[in-house]
């Protein structure tokens, strides 16, 4: 790779060997400036582990950008909150809301269903002998998202309206339907007294029942939309087909993991370092800062290499203890302080869950000759595998 480099969205590099295009960008230095390309990913990356968590921890310095979707309310797009929340006590009332449902003790209970599921997926392609795992990913983290908040997992309908609004809808004609839909059947939830659990009851009921309530009935929209059409569902898929990706590449480890499946977490953890869903999250400078001896104006788009920072450290490989097994190492694949990921221990535990599982009914299998896996970026903000075809 030459440079200047381009912006990882863009670059045939990045597509092609990730790992080769952090370590490039982390020998030009801790502050690397993208000014080839598309204009709009202009900006400086943040190469250096204590640079990019450092940064984490100061939103006063570096804002998350306003973020919105494609529908508009009352003449305004509709913002993607708490993304778009640019205070810490602006953030925290949505954290009070919101922390306790998306904790590991709420999210517990689903976790045998989860299990389930992805039994049921690995099992309707074990007997094929291939398959396309971005496909059986896709399909997983959406029946996790819609059991786990309460709703049909099975409501294929459901399933194509949510993939609508996820791959991109500029003029918010997805997104809209999908909030109808999403309103109508939790309005319908609320008055069923054999509802599903869901993570989300409560929400909905404080809301209607809680004058007191510290968030609107616009916010709370905001929030569900949000959880289906952007973090909730492609994050988790692309994270599950790289996992599979790495243990495709490696037999050994694909027995490691079946013969001790406590180990699994710890995998699950190296592949969110390795090969997080969201490499590079932007943020703006509020005032003129300097690192790693360059000058960054006020008002400069800033990217945060998460990925890079993950690497520094725990290098390139699964990271391995004396005695073999896998050891985590710490990363920021999550981000950190307000803006830390809400959906971070679902992803976890519906990570933990899928590896368990497919590798219990399809515990050897490779990539199918000839196919070389490629990256793209769906929507805007998520690394993915295009496709993974692999064979048993």
């Amino acid at each position: 790779m030459t440079s200047p480099p381009l912006h990882h969205k863009e670059s045939p590099f990045f597509a092609a060997d990730r790992a080769a295009y952090w370590r490039h960008l982390r020998e030009l230095g801790p502050v690397v400036k993208i000014d080839t390309g598309d204009p709009l990913l202009h900006g400086y990356y943040l190469t250096r582990r204590d640079d990019v968590r450092a940064a984490l921890l100061d939103p006063q310095t570096f804002a998350s950008p306003p973020k919105t979707f494609a529908i508009q309310l009352f003449g305004a797009p509709l913002p993607q909150v708490p993304l778009s929340c640019g205070t810490r006590s602006e953030h925290a009332r949505f954290g009070s809301v919101l922390h306790p449902l998306f904790s590991p003790r709420a999210l517990a209970p689903f976790a045998p269903e989860l299990g389930a599921r992805a039994a049921k997926l690995a099992d309707a392609v074990a007997a094929r002998r291939q398959c396309d795992a971005v496909s059986v990913a896709d399909t997983y983290a959406c029946q996790a998202l819609f059991m786990v908040c309460g709703l049909p997992p099975d409501d294929t309908r459901a399933h194509e309206m949510t993939r609508a609004a996820v791959i991109g809808d500029a003029t918010g004609t997805a997104q809209l339907e999908l909030v109808k839909w999403l309103n109508t059947s939790f309005d319908a939830g609320l008055t069923d007294p054999e509802r599903p659990p869901g993570i989300l009851w409560p929400l909905l009921e404080r809301l209607a029942g809680d004058k007191d309530f510290p968030l609107s009935r616009v916010e709370v929209v905001s929030v569900i939309l949000l959880l289906f059409s952007v973090a909730g569902i492609e994050m988790v898929s692309a994270a599950i087909t790289f996992a599979l990706l790495h243990l495709a590449r490696d037999p050994q480890l694909r027995a490691q993991l079946r013969e001790d499946p406590a180990q699994i977490p710890a995998f699950a953890e190296e592949i969110f370092r390795l090969e997080p869903p969201g490499p590079g999250i932007p943020r703006v400078t509020t005032r003129k800062v300097d690192i790693g001896g360059v000058a960054i104006p006020a008002r400069s788009s800033v990217w945060l290499a998460l990925e890079a920072a993950g690497r520094t450290d725990g290098g390139d490989e699964i990271s391995r203890g004396s005695d073999g097994k896998v050891r985590p190492q710490r990363h920021w694949a999550f981000g950190a302080g307000m803006h830390r990921c809400l959906g971070m221990h679902l992803a976890r535990l519906e990570m933990n869950s899928f590896v368990s599982e497919w590798l219990n009914r399809i515990p050897d299998f490779e990539l199918k000759p000839g196919f070389t896996p490629a990256i793209v970026h769906k929507p805007t903000s998520v690394t993915h595998l295009r496709r993974l075809k692999l064979r048993w």
